[in-house]
């Protein structure tokens, strides 16, 4: 056997001894950590509860209390508020004027031109009696007669469709005013009964609000409506009790308060019922 068919030989044979001894390694070091005992820190799992932070982002409308939504029947600005929250109104009222600037430009034009028309007619009038009292005389022929008539007519025409544009602008115009409906409420619409019921006085009240806090203080909607009929069932000497409902997330430190915001009593949530401070 010549010494290149010794190599040729050979070196496949060591190759596969090399491959062997990797792979052989290879799952020796496998089965010896699938072996390995856990220690006592290994052998199970810690679980802790933390707080995770999922902000997500909200759509909102922040609308003032002072501001009602009121509809007419054109576009325009309000001019004039008539009303106030709490009056008490009647079916057919005005609650305010909604005006459009440009209807009072278009109403001074309309009137500018009457004043033309009514100054043409005076003249068209003239011109035909004059022609009139000829023609009659025999001194003016009959087709100047007509076109005397015919100019009258024109004028008193264009007067009238004056008069009906200016008809239209202020139909418009009242159309602007906010009327209430054919019915008699409160503004903002707060159902109540009329004055011949029976009054009635809760002894307990279940107040909603956005949030509280331990004293008892709550952040209403901005109505007042809580407060004052809260106010008003405590000036009575039977028993009255203030509850607020609410949620866990909705307690704070410190709710900003003023002098006619009404405590609660109590503040039930999903976790607990609690007794609020008592005023000092």
């Amino acid at each position: 056997m010549s010494r290149i068919e010794k190599m040729i030989i050979v070196k496949p044979f060591i190759y596969c001894c090399l491959v062997s001894a990797l792979l052989l390694t290879l799952v020796t070091g496998v089965f010896a950590s699938a072996s390995v005992t856990p220690t006592s820190e290994q052998a199970g799992y810690v679980v802790t509860r933390q707080s995770v932070h999922d902000l997500k982002s909200l759509f909102a409308v922040i609308q003032t209390v002072d501001v009602t939504h009121a509809r007419a029947r054109i576009g325009g600005t309000l001019v004039e508020l008539l009303v106030d929250e709490g009056d008490v109104v009647t079916a057919g009222q005005r609650l305010a004027r909604v005006r459009d600037s440009k209807q009072n430009l278009q109403i001074a034009a309309l009137a500018s031109r009457l004043r033309s028309l009514d100054a043409q007619l005076q003249l068209a009038n003239t011109t035909f009696k004059r022609v009139n009292k000829l023609y009659k005389a025999d001194k003016m022929s009959e087709s100047a007669r007509d076109e005397a008539q015919t100019q009258v007519d024109v004028v008193t025409a264009e007067i009238a469709a004056i008069k009906g544009d200016q008809a239209v602008i202020r139909q418009s115009q009242i159309e602007g005013d906010v009327l209430v409906p054919n019915t008699s409420f409160r503004t903002m619409a707060v159902m109540e009964p009329t004055a011949d019921k029976p009054v009635l006085r809760p002894q307990i009240m279940l107040v909603p609000l956005l949030a509280f806090d331990a004293a008892g203080y709550r952040l209403g909607y901005g109505g007042g409506y809580y407060d004052r009929t809260i106010q008003v069932a405590r000036q009575s000497s039977a028993p009255f009790v203030a509850v607020g409902i609410a949620c866990e997330f909705q307690r704070r430190e410190s709710v900003p308060h003023d002098r006619h915001d009404q405590k609660l009593d109590w503040v039930i949530t999903e976790e607990t019922a609690m007794k609020t401070v008592l005023p000092v």
